[in-house]
């Protein structure tokens, strides 16, 4: 009897992407415990973070939860379409084709000129100090777009590719509709 699964909820994907944040933390030398800081202010994990989505509220609240976090410790680069604007307390922008969300090799060829632009995002990204936060959204459950993130020398924070594959919504569909259920 097959098992019955359920799709991770934005709530689940915020606490794996928090406890990934944690470990590598730890892995990095802070610990809340050991130096008496409560976690809230414990240094970021990460040196800079890539907000990938295309709603305006998505990555505001991303933005906010850094921020009420880890004040200006962390470097934070809002991804959005040619021509916009980006929202007041990112530090950088990176820009993207219209209607090209979800094409990671788009996003690679952007990064990738960006990199070369960016000394310090370079260097961030070649020492996996860069973690990749797509905020709420089914991107955000997709283990393909975590083994595409993770091959552009990004961090993913979310729950491991392997892990996801059988509970994710976009990959539910496709069993769905390989064996023919509504």
């Amino acid at each position: 009897r097959a098992a019955t699964r359920v799709a991770p909820s934005p709530i689940g994907f915020m606490a794996a992407m928090h406890t990934r944040m944690r470990e590598a933390a730890h892995h990095r030398g802070f610990s809340a415990q050991a130096s008496g800081v409560s976690a809230p202010l414990a240094p970021c994990p990460f040196d800079t973070v890539i907000i990938y989505n295309q709603s305006k509220h998505a990555t505001q609240s991303v933005l906010a939860d850094i921020r009420a976090v880890w004040g200006d410790s962390v470097r934070v680069v809002q991804t959005l379409e040619d021509g916009k604007q980006r929202l007041p307390g990112m530090d950088a922008a990176l820009f993207v084709k219209p209607k090209s969300w979800g094409n990671m090799e788009h996003f690679q060829e952007r990064l990738e000129w960006m990199c070369s632009q960016d000394h310090r995002l370079s260097s961030d990204r070649a020492n996996r100090k860069v973690v990749f936060m797509p905020g709420w959204s089914a991107f955000a459950e997709s283990a393909e777009a975590a083994v595409a993130v993770e091959k552009l020398g990004l961090v993913w924070p979310g729950t491991e590719p392997k892990a996801s594959q059988g509970l994710e919504k976009i990959g539910f569909k496709r069993i769905c509709a390989d064996v023919g259920a509504p």
